[in-house]
Parts: C-alpha cells; structure tokens; sequence
C-alpha cells in the first residue's frame, strides 16, 4: 500500500505511523478537490489516512505532486524532476487488512462516507509505515513504474512516449554497450505502451536478441 506526501512529514511518520487528520481535520488534498456536499459531509470520518495498491499507484503520485506545489508554491503542473527528487515523498505500508471501500458497503451509509473517497480506495484511521522512498530512489521507482512524468493531457502521451523510450534505449545500450544503437532504437520503438513499461519496470534484466 502507498501513501504520497512531503519528506517535512517522514519524521513524525517514522515516531507516530501514519495518522488521519496528518494534515489538519481534513487533509489539504482532499479539502481543496473534494469539498463540496456531493462527496460527503465533513464528519469524524474524514480524519482517515487515504492509500492506493499498486494497481492505483498514481493516486499516490497525485497526492504527492500537490502537496509538493503546495510547499513550494507551484501549480500543481509544474512540480519538476527536481521537486519530486528534493521534496517527493513515498510511504510504503506492507501489511494491512484495509479493505478497498465501496459507496454500496452498508458501513460507510451513503451520507457519511469522507469526503474523497472514490470506489477502490483504501481508508484507515492509522497504519504503520514500514518503508520510505525518497530522492534518487524515488524518482527511479516512479519512472520504472510508468507513473512520472505524468500524462496530465492527450497532448503529452507523445511526449511521455519520448521519454520512457529513451530511459529504456540508456539502460538497454548501458547493459549492453556491443549492441549497435541502431538497432536498439528499432527494437524499443517497436514496443508497444504495455511493453515498454514492462521492460522499464524490469530494468531489462534480460539479454536482447
């Protein structure tokens, strides 16, 4: 399980775990896009600590990213490399039995839900926090991960397209400094999007024919 923030946050997060309310009675995330009477009534119920699988793993990132142009006093589209690596923080929780919420599960009740939460979503009052990535190591993760930089629009698939293809053509001809570039180039550009995150993920381990 994850949980995006700012590394001001990872000591108390180290001496305390992860709390509802970090941010205030609402988190600012959740206040600034969520507050209105169509996602719920503030209640008790909004001191919850939200995080994501790694099937969601962007929502994370999105947390992260505002709470890192918040800090710095950026538009939320703005937050750079540099910003991720110097402020990003990622939380990891390995065990917990929170189960991903459902607007139909009769616990919640359909006035009382926090304000936020979204049909898959994991919510817990508290929860230990057993690993923190950060710096460099975050940056990689995330970008082996397909989830940096971001696609904020259709116009800039290409340009993430671009981006991944040459992480992968770096790692490729690092691993394999023999093989002509020309035909590394050929064969990444012949990945399809699924593809290409994989071996990205992977880190091409593996020999190229």
């Amino acid at each position: 399980m994850y949980h995006g923030t700012v590394v001001d946050n990872e000591e108390s997060i180290r001496k305390h775990g992860l709390q509802g309310g970090w941010h205030g009675p609402l988190g600012s995330f959740v206040a600034q896009h969520y507050n209105d009477e169509d996602y719920g009534k503030p209640t008790e119920d909004d001191e919850v600590v939200f995080l994501t699988d790694k099937e969601q793993l962007g929502k994370a990132v999105t947390g992260m990213v505002h709470h890192i142009g918040e800090k710095l006093g950026k538009d939320f589209h703005d937050v750079s490399d540099n910003d991720i690596r110097n402020h990003g923080l990622l939380v990891i929780v390995k065990d917990s039995n929170v189960e991903p919420y459902s607007p139909y599960d009769a616990k919640w009740g359909s006035q009382n839900f926090p304000r936020g939460a979204e049909e898959g979503d994991y919510m817990t009052p508290s929860a230990g926090a057993d690993l923190f990535l950060k710096g460099a190591a975050l940056l990689r993760f995330l970008r082996q991960h397909g989830q940096w930089p971001r696609d904020w629009g259709v116009g800039n698939q290409r340009n993430r397209r671009d981006q991944l293809e040459g992480q992968l053509i770096t790692i490729v001809l690092k691993a394999h400094p023999n093989m002509p570039r020309e035909r590394v180039i050929a064969k990444v550009r012949g990945l399809n999007d699924k593809e290409l995150e994989k071996y990205l993920r992977q880190s091409v381990n593996r020999e190229w024919h």
